[in-house]
C-alpha cells in the first residue's frame, strides 16, 4: 500500500483508456462529474510523488474531496491483484482483515492481517454468514451462533442477551415549495404552511422505527448541522393568522403532487400524501392531490411545473456540500422557484475554502438559509436499516452508510452457572490479555443463577482520579431474566488483573476498585458490611476486593502529576 497503489487505482477508475478501466464506475463518473476528457470532471490529472504522496490535480478547487475519497466505493485494491485478474474472486486490499473464503450463498471468510498499518484486529476471524429467512437469522443471534445481524430482532429491545442499534439518519424527505407559483411565493404563506403540517402525527402512521422530525435539512449527524436553529411547531391557529396577515383569509387552493414509489425517506407515499393534504386543508390551504409516473415526476419538478412536492435526498458521502449543492443548486432547483444566487454562491465560496472552520461557518448559514426562505419544509430523518448485536459485543457501532467498522470489534463479556451448592467461576479476559475473575462460594446464592460481566467502553471518572481501562457491569439472570437485585449471601472475590500500560499515567499504590452507587464512584468494598480488606499484588498487577452485591464497577487510580520542565537556552548556541 503505497502512493503507487492509490495513483492506480484513481487512474483506473478515472481514465476510460486504461486497460483496468473494467466496470461501470457509477459512482466515480456522478461524484467526479465524469471520467477522463469530459468537460466536467473534477480531475485532470493524478500522479504519485514520492512513496505516500498522491498528488490529485483539480479543474477548480474542491473541499468536500478528502469526504468523497473516504467513501466505500473508491476502496484501494491491489494493483498486482487487479493486473492478474484475480481481484473478483481473491480481492487484496490493505485493510484490518485479509480474505480467506467466498462460499456463494453461504459465507465469506476474513482473517486478522497482523501486518495492517493500524495493529492487529481484536478478533482472529470475521465471518459475514449469509441466513436469509429473518427467523432463522435472529435465532442464530440469540443461539450466539452469529454476533451481530441486519435488522432489527423480535423482542430484542427488551431482550438482555441483544442489542438493537439505529442507523443515524443521512437523508430528509421533505415539502418542496415552489415559491415562483402565486401565493406560495408570499414568505408568510410559507411560514403558514410550514406550521400547518403535523409531523409527529404522520410520523406514526407512515413510518417506521427510528424515524425522526426533521427539525432542519441536515441531518444531526452531518456537520454543519445548527445545533443553535429552531423549528417550526406544529400550530394551525398561528398558520390561520399569517395566512390572514398574507392577505388569504378564506385560504387558497394550489397542488400537491407526489409519486407512488417508495423511498427510503417516504415509505409510504400515498399516506403520507394524505395526511399532508388533510392538515393543508385544516388551516384553509386546500390543496388537490396529483399522483405522477415517477419518469416523469423529476423532470417535471425540475422544469418548475409543479406547486406542493413531496420529495427527499440520500447523502451519497455525509458531507454537507452533498445535501445543499445537488437539492438547491442542481438539477432539481428551479423546482422551488428563482434559484437562490445568494445560496449558491455561498456554497461555491465554500467549496473553494480551504479552512475547516470557515467552511463550518458557511454550512451553518446555509443552514439557518434554508430554513428562513423555506425552499422546502424539511419532515423527517429515516433510519434505512438497523443492526442488533449480542450483549457481549463491544466496539461495534452502526454506520450511518451501513459499512461498519471491526478494526476494534471484541467480544467484551463472559457469563457462568452459579449453583447453590458449589458456587462457581467467572473469567473473562480482556483483549490485552488481562483476566478479571468472579469466585463465588458456595452458598452465596439461595437458586441457581447465571452470572454475566459485560464491559462497558468508557466511565465516567470522579475528579482527581484517572481510569485503568477496567470498567463493568456485573448482572445475574435467572431463566434468561435479568434479576434487578442480587445480595450475595457470602462475600464474593473479585479480582482484577491490569498491564503496566493500564497504569501508566496512574499512582499504581492508590488503585481502587469502585462501584457505582447510583450517584457517585465509591469504594467497591462497602458493598459488604463490614467491609472487607483489599488484597493487592503489585508484582502481579493483581488486585483483589470482596463484594456482596452486583453493581457497575470499575478500576481508578490517583493521576500521577504533570510536571512543567523549564527550557533553558544559552545565549550563542
Amino acid at each position: 500500500m503505497n502512493a503507487d497503489a492509490v495513483a492506480f487505482n484513481i487512474q483506473r477508475w478515472w481514465d476510460v483508456a486504461n486497460p483496468y478501466h473494467i466496470g461501470d464506475f457509477v459512482y466515480f463518473e456522478a461524484l467526479f462529474g465524469g471520467f477522463r476528457g469530459d468537460p466536467n470532471c473534477l480531475i485532470t490529472d493524478v500522479r504519485a510523488v514520492g512513496s505516500t504522496l498522491v498528488q490529485i490535480v483539480l479543474a477548480e478547487p474542491n473541499s468536500a474531496l478528502p469526504g468523497m475519497l473516504a467513501l466505500p466505493a473508491f476502496g484501494i485494491a491491489s494493483p498486482a491483484a487487479i493486473q492478474a485478474g484475480t481481484i473478483g474472486s481473491h480481492p487484496v486490499g490493505s485493510g484490518p482483515f485479509s480474505f480467506v473464503e467466498r462460499v456463494p450463498a453461504d459465507r465469506i471468510r476474513l482473517a486478522a492481517n497482523a501486518t495492517y498499518w493500524g495493529g492487529a484486529p481484536h478478533l482472529a476471524s470475521l465471518v459475514f454468514q449469509v441466513i436469509s429467512d429473518p427467523t432463522a437469522r435472529f435465532a442464530a443471534l440469540k443461539s450466539g451462533a452469529v454476533q451481530s445481524a441486519e435488522g432489527y430482532a423480535p423482542g430484542s429491545a427488551t431482550d438482555p442477551d441483544l442489542h438493537p442499534m439505529s442507523r443515524p439518519s443521512v437523508n430528509t424527505g421533505y415539502l418542496g415549495i415552489n415559491r415562483s407559483h402565486g401565493p406560495l411565493g408570499n414568505p408568510l404563506v410559507q411560514q403558514a404552511v410550514a406550521h400547518a403540517i403535523n409531523r409527529p402525527a404522520f410520523i406514526a402512521s407512515h413510518y417506521g422505527a427510528g424515524t425522526v422530525v426533521a427539525r432542519q435539512f441536515l441531518p444531526d449527524v452531518v456537520w454543519g448541522y445548527d445545533p443553535g436553529l429552531g423549528d417550526y411547531s406544529y400550530d394551525p391557529a398561528l398558520a390561520k393568522t399569517l395566512l390572514v396577515q398574507a392577505g388569504f383569509p378564506d385560504g387558497f387552493t394550489t397542488t400537491l403532487t407526489y409519486a407512488n414509489v417508495p423511498r427510503p425517506y417516504l415509505p409510504d407515499p400515498g399516506g403520507t400524501a394524505s395526511s399532508v393534504q388533510a392538515d393543508l386543508e385544516a388551516v384553509g390551504i386546500h390543496a388537490q392531490l396529483v399522483l405522477e409516473l415517477w419518469a416523469d415526476y423529476l423532470p417535471n419538478i425540475g422544469a418548475g411545473n409543479v406547486d406542493l412536492f413531496l420529495l427527499g435526498w440520500v447523502a451519497d458521502y455525509p458531507h454537507p456540500a452533498n445535501f445543499f449543492a445537488p437539492v438547491f443548486c442542481g438539477s432539481r432547483a428551479n423546482g422551488f422557484g428563482p434559484l437562490d444566487d445568494l445560496l449558491c454562491s455561498e456554497m461555491g465560496a465554500a467549496m473553494a475554502d480551504p479552512d475547516l472552520n470557515s467552511q463550518l461557518t458557511r454550512y451553518r448559514w446555509a443552514a439557518g438559509r434554508v430554513h428562513s426562505t423555506l425552499p422546502v419544509l424539511p419532515l423527517v430523518h429515516t433510519t434505512t436499516s438497523s443492526l442488533t448485536a449480542r450483549w457481549d459485543v463491544k466496539g461495534l457501532v452502526a454506520s450511518p452508510l451501513g459499512t461498519e467498522a471491526y478494526h476494534d470489534v471484541y467480544i467484551g463479556g463472559a457469563e457462568a452457572p452459579i449453583t447453590p451448592a458449589t458456587g462457581g467461576t467467572l473469567v473473562y479476559t480482556d483483549p490485552a490479555g488481562s483476566p478479571t475473575t468472579v469466585a463465588v462460594p458456595s452458598a452465596a446464592v439461595a437458586e441457581p443463577v447465571t452470572l454475566r460481566l459485560a464491559t462497558v467502553d468508557s466511565a465516567q471518572v470522579s475528579p482527581g482520579l484517572g481510569a485503568s481501562g477496567h470498567a463493568f457491569d456485573l448482572t445475574a439472570l435467572q431463566e434468561g431474566v435479568p434479576l434487578e437485585h442480587l445480595v450475595f449471601a457470602q462475600p464474593v472475590a473479585l479480582t482484577v488483573s491490569y498491564s503496566d500500560a493500564d497504569v501508566a499515567r496512574l499512582k499504581e499504590k492508590t488503585l481502587v476498585l469502585y462501584t457505582w452507587d447510583g450517584t457517585a464512584w465509591v469504594d467497591a468494598a462497602t458493598t459488604c458490611s463490614p467491609a472487607l480488606p483489599y488484597v493487592v499484588d503489585e508484582p502481579a498487577n493483581q488486585i483483589t476486593v470482596q463484594i456482596c452485591h452486583l453493581s457497575h464497577y470499575a478500576l481508578f487510580g490517583e493521576k500521577l502529576p504533570t510536571l512543567y520542565l523549564p527550557l533553558i537556552v544559552r545565549a550563542g548556541l
